[in-house]
């Protein structure tokens, strides 16, 4: 990837928050997507979803999902949930990596300044 075109995890995550937000805004009666093809979506730039018989309105719903459990946290909860796609769920098992990593990254961070405040500078 070119480096002037590198984008932070930061900047990724705000990108589909926005982009699922016009989403919201555009789409005012969700029920019509039902029963729409994601054709349109399996071709071009799109990637491919995994199911073959998915339509607009689960499109819609994963990601409005997946946006909720970004923002909430809640995503550990909902791993537990039955029926759910599997997009959804694979979404759900690597936020739950980057929680985990995150928390021991912070773990050590705060190791690192409490050693430093307290054994570090007291010298």
């Amino acid at each position: 990837m070119d480096k002037s075109k590198k984008v932070s995890v930061t900047e990724r995550i705000q990108k589909f928050i926005g982009a699922v937000n016009d989403m919201d805004s555009v789409v005012m009666v969700p029920c019509q997507l039902l029963d729409e093809s994601t054709t349109r979506l399996n071709s071009g730039c799109y990637r491919k979803f995994s199911t073959a018989d998915s339509d607009m309105h689960r499109c819609f719903t994963l990601l409005k999902k997946a946006k909720y459990y970004l923002n909430e946290g809640d995503a550990l909860e909902f791993a537990k949930e039955d029926g759910i796609d599997q997009e959804l769920r694979d979404f759900v098992n690597h936020l739950e990596g980057l929680y985990n990593s995150l928390n021991i990254l912070t773990e050590i961070a705060s190791g690192v300044t409490k050693h430093y405040q307290n054994e570090v500078v007291k010298n």
